[in-house]
């Protein structure tokens, strides 16, 4: 992941990323740095859907700011949900 040292936001996500992973498990840190230059950080906007039904997940989200719902519908177009991250 490119960064710059003045983008102070990305490193913050980025900490605060790892100190939750670490909660989990001990992650050296070449294995972080690993991590983070295959990552990307994208911002969804309210109301879009990252995940369409039937697509396969290629990709790990994580939530820093706000609220994920994973729903489904049902024939009648009535939503269902089934998790919030």
């Amino acid at each position: 992941m490119k960064r710059k040292n003045s983008d102070i936001k990305i490193d913050e996500i980025l900490k605060y990323l790892r100190r939750t992973m670490e909660n989990y498990t001990y992650i050296s840190d070449d294995t972080w740095e690993s991590l983070v230059q295959i990552s990307k950080i994208k911002m969804i906007k309210k109301n879009d859907c990252p995940c369409r039904f039937g697509d396969t997940a290629r990709d790990l989200m994580f939530v820093v700011k706000g609220l994920l719902r994973a729903y489904i519908l049902d024939e009648q177009g009535h939503e269902y949900n089934k998790n919030f991250f």
